[in-house]
């Protein structure tokens, strides 16, 4: 069998062909990164709709109690205000504005934090402060948007955002991590370096045509591999003879 059949192709491969696999990549990871996204925001809704259920048959038992009704009779305090605030929404719907609230603020902090090289700064490795202080700034942005967006003030929607955001905001940061790519000076002169080099140095853009290379074999003299040859092992000094494994002499 010849040699060059054992080895394996080393031939570098068409740039296109580079691309269209890199694509193909990206477009999985970016399917399952949809998938992954609707789930997430699907168990938060349920998990939010719970916990102002809850919340809610809590907060009308306490009213019952004669500690709740001592502490609701004083007009001064806000709290009683700010929960009857929340729970005449319907809680059903307004779950599901919690959910998209903390879905895209978490989303588009993510973002940030993945093209400008923030995540790697900021989140990766460190420790559990530098997460508190991450998920402050993701429960903020989702509090701004659904009190801009509803009818509750802002300390309700900071508070109500705390629960999905810290659901969604570590799956957010590995999507994010996944499907972009860092845009700093150093990366973007790297990509610029990449692409001349695919373009005027690419190994691949003077391959040999087949039938060329087979009419070069054919006219030249096929040479046996070196696999297939005989080692020589005792040379005769006087005769110039050699004796190969096979003990067959050659002059």
């Amino acid at each position: 069998m010849p040699q060059n059949f054992l080895e394996p192709d080393r031939r570098p491969q068409p740039v296109w062909k580079r691309a269209s696999r890199a694509i193909r990549i990206w477009l999985r990871e970016l399917i399952y990164s949809v998938l992954e996204v609707m789930i997430l925001f699907t168990v938060t809704s349920v998990l939010v709709g719970i916990l102002l259920s809850s919340l809610e048959a809590l907060w009308y038992l306490y009213l019952q109690t004669p500690v709740g009704i001592k502490y609701t009779a004083n007009p001064t305090r806000l709290s009683p205000h700010l929960l009857t605030q929340l729970f005449s929404q319907d809680l059903f719907l307004f779950s599901v504005e919690v959910a998209v609230a903390a879905l895209t603020a978490c989303l588009a902090i993510s973002t940030a934090f993945q093209i400008l090289a923030l995540r790697r700064y900021f989140y990766v490795g460190r420790g559990m402060l530098n997460r508190i202080v991450v998920l402050v700034l993701f429960s903020a942005a989702a509090g701004f948007k659904l009190a801009h967006a509803g009818s509750i003030d802002l300390p309700v929607a900071i508070g109500v955002s705390i629960i999905p955001s810290l659901c969604l905001f570590p799956s957010c940061m590995n999507i994010s991590a996944r499907i972009l790519p860092e845009v700093t000076p150093r990366k973007i002169i790297k990509l610029f370096i990449n692409v001349k080099n695919f373009i005027f140095h690419s190994g691949d853009r003077d391959m040999p045509h087949p039938q060329a290379a087979l009419s070069e074999v054919r006219s030249g003299t096929p040479q046996p591999p070196s696999a297939l040859k005989p080692t020589p092992l005792l040379k005769n000094r006087g005769t110039g003879s050699v004796k190969t494994n096979a003990g067959v002499t050659i002059r």
